[in-house]
């Protein structure tokens, strides 16, 4: 009998564990907008730093946190029209034809999906690591007056991740910091429109010609690829279940082949949750 009982205690503890760690899980989702900055010089296209503060942005997420750990879902997008001076016009041709330089379009969409496991847990907060698949997709349309050229960058990146969380009340802070170790980078061929290039795009079917351009990357260490994120946020909850906030997130990236890309982005957004 007294075996009976210790096995069927061994049975229901941890299944009373697992009943309460799932009453403390929280589900939350998040929509961000707000201003970005971004400075980008990829030598693939010219030697310039082109610059642009833009309000095409927007941010959803979704966040699972229980005592132990958090599951974090993002999907991204931001959109840009970089210059490296002020639009001039210039006449061209026997006809005398007056044109007007144009922005360069960078379009940035990205998934995010993170697990962290807390590891030191007070009333104040706590401190978490775990990893990040960051991959984002960057399309480029450089304009040289009745002329451009198309550029890309795909990159999906594994990353170690660490979180510290501050709560004081009503106020939260998340600080987020990760890089990546390991990614598969796809950029723009050399010279932009080789014979891969023109293979690609033959059937001018877009959405096949995407998995092409990634198709033809490779993987990456940080010896080709060097990429550092950081988030700072900040909420306060109104309710039980609404919080409204702020985050800051600073991105810099550097791919090395097949000529430097350099780019840094500054993002300041608001945030509205809700919590379920």
């Amino acid at each position: 009998m007294n075996n009976y009982l210790l096995s069927l205690m061994a049975i229901l503890f941890p299944a009373a564990l697992f009943a309460q760690d799932i009453e403390r899980a929280s589900n939350k989702v998040s929509l961000q907008y707000g201003l970005h900055q971004l400075s980008r010089q990829d030598q693939l296209f010219s030697p310039m730093i082109y610059h642009d503060v833009s309000f095409q942005n927007i941010a959803a997420l979704y966040a699972n946190e229980n005592s132990q750990r958090w599951h974090t879902a993002e999907i991204f997008y931001s959109g840009y029209e970089a210059r490296w001076h002020d639009d001039y016009t210039d006449v061209t041709g026997a006809e005398e034809k007056v044109q007007t330089t144009a922005p360069t379009f960078i379009t940035i969409v990205g998934v995010r999906y993170s697990y962290l496991k807390k590891i030191k847990v007070t009333e104040q907060g706590s401190w978490s690591v775990g990893g990040i698949s960051d991959n984002q997709i960057n399309a480029v349309d450089n304009v040289y007056g009745a002329f451009g050229t198309f550029g890309y960058l795909g990159q999906f990146s594994l990353s170690p991740m660490v979180r510290k969380q501050f709560i004081e009340g009503k106020h939260e802070v998340l600080i987020d910091a990760f890089f990546p170790l390991l990614s598969w980078v796809s950029r723009s061929p050399y010279a932009l429109n080789d014979d891969e290039y023109m293979k690609n795009n033959a059937d001018h079917n877009g959405f096949k010609t995407v998995f092409r351009y990634i198709g033809d990357g490779n993987i990456q260490t940080v010896n080709r690829l060097q990429k550092f994120n950081l988030d700072a946020a900040y909420s306060y909850s109104l309710s039980d279940r609404w919080q409204l906030g702020g985050v800051y997130r600073m991105e810099f990236l550097r791919s090395s082949k097949p000529k430097p890309l350099i780019a840094v982005r500054n993002n300041f957004n608001l945030i509205l949750s809700f919590e379920f």
